[in-house]
């Protein structure tokens, strides 16, 4: 017979058991849950090694004449300042280049009066026509050229503009307001920064679509035809590409990358698209305005948008419908300081960091850098604070400072926790 305090304590052991057990069970079974239910930022990396304000060229449409330049080479101006003070009306233009042209006349004769014989008579004649002109006023008032943006004004040659004509390039002014950049991204999200480039995951349906693409004859649908026959026709290295690809099975994760590859060269083609295929009404709204500003004037940017939107389209249960927003940045920018004396040695200083938001603007490329497997974009960071305005305002002038780089992420969209885990896709 066992001691009843020993049948105590086995049983209390066996519920304390059981309560241990059914506890971590059900954290295993809530973290699975959370994992699935919850989702984190998908984010692809990305550095810059060379942060510059962004530049805004200055210039004049049309024939002007300045007055007067109102600011100076390295000046700080705030947006809306006068920069130039100019007559820009056609009449007052030309009395003013008649003025100008007379007195370059006088100079060049009084230049080549050793040279050549020329009567008092004439030079005095020459003088009052100049003078005349002189007292002749502007119809109109003048205007001003003003800076377009707050920052600072780079023009060495600027002052030389007073009391000459001139059309086109003015100055330009490196914006505080405003960083724009080109960064490099990598990383395996770096298919949804560019957010038209199709990757591996955008295809939904592996089966039909290499069913589509391994067809020997053309399809009976029009846009699929369009698709499959410019995929023949401008890719040289369609069928070996496909070669080991089996119609109707998913292929492996090298052949996924063919098959993106395949499409992914369809999708740079300027003649992919046609009104008789994709009638315009049967396209959304974003296609539509692509389509209505000219398919032979797009950029490849554009152009690229347009062409995945018409996959999009023809393939609408096989093709992961992309987003039209831009992608949020989060970036740390790091600003490098000054070496430090202490004791009598020099000690270097880490850089202040400084962490900004912003968005991604355009795409430098569509196709990826493949010596490193990075895309390149611009970015826009707006309202940097005062200590990266000042550092990058001073290198304007010190071209000795160290560089200003950035490293941070892009987010490409939300995924759950457990493919953030344990997915490597």
């Amino acid at each position: 017979m066992r001691a009843p305090w020993k049948k105590i304590f086995i049983a209390r052991y066996i519920l304390y058991l059981e309560i241990l057990g059914f506890a971590v069970m059900g954290v295993i079974i809530a973290g699975m849950i959370f994992c699935v239910v919850y989702e984190i930022d998908d984010t692809a990396r990305m550095k810059a090694e060379d942060i510059p304000l962004t530049i805004e060229p200055v210039s004049l449409a049309s024939r002007c004449y300045v007055q007067s330049v109102n600011v100076k080479d390295k000046e700080t101006v705030a947006k809306g300042q006068p920069l130039l003070t100019v007559l820009d009306q056609p009449d007052d233009v030309a009395l003013m280049t008649a003025r100008l042209n007379l007195r370059e006349t006088i100079e060049a004769l009084a230049s080549a009066s050793r040279t050549i014989t020329m009567s008092p008579e004439a030079i005095e004649s020459v003088r009052a026509a100049l003078a005349a002109l002189k007292t002749a006023t502007p119809v109109h008032p003048p205007g001003t050229i003003a800076a377009p943006v707050s920052g600072i004004v780079v023009a060495p040659n600027l002052q030389g503009l007073t009391d000459t004509i001139k059309q086109g390039y003015v100055c330009n002014i490196h914006n505080s307001d405003v960083l724009r950049f080109e960064a490099r991204v990598s990383g395996k999200n770096l298919d949804r920064v560019h957010i038209s480039l199709l990757g591996t995951r955008d295809i939904l349906n592996w089966k039909e679509m290499t069913k589509a693409l391994k067809s020997i004859e053309p399809p009976s649908s029009k846009p699929v035809e369009r698709f499959w026959k410019l995929a023949n026709k401008n890719d040289p290295s369609f069928k070996e590409r496909l070669r080991f690809i089996e119609g109707g099975r998913t292929p492996d994760d090298t052949g996924k990358g063919d098959v993106t590859a395949v499409l992914n060269n369809v999708l740079r083609l300027s003649e992919l698209y046609s009104d008789t295929v994709w009638p315009v009404s049967s396209l959304n709204s974003e296609a539509k305005a692509l389509v209505e500003k000219g398919v032979a004037g797009l950029g490849e940017n554009d152009l690229f948008r347009l062409n995945r939107l018409l996959l999009e389209n023809t393939f609408p249960e096989w093709i992961e419908k992309s987003p039209n927003q831009r992608q949020f940045v989060r970036a740390k920018i790091l600003v490098p300081r000054p070496p430090i004396l202490v004791k009598g040695v020099e000690k270097r200083q880490k850089p202040v960091v400084v962490p900004m938001t912003g968005e991604v603007v355009s795409d430098k490329s569509v196709w990826p850098n493949f010596l490193d497997g990075s895309y390149g974009v611009t970015i826009d960071l707006p309202n940097p604070p005062p200590v990266v305005r000042d550092y990058l305002n001073k290198r304007l002038t010190d071209p000795n400072l160290a560089k200003v780089g950035m490293t941070g992420s892009i987010v490409v969209g939300k995924i759950p926790i457990f493919r953030f885990l344990f997915s490597k896709s």
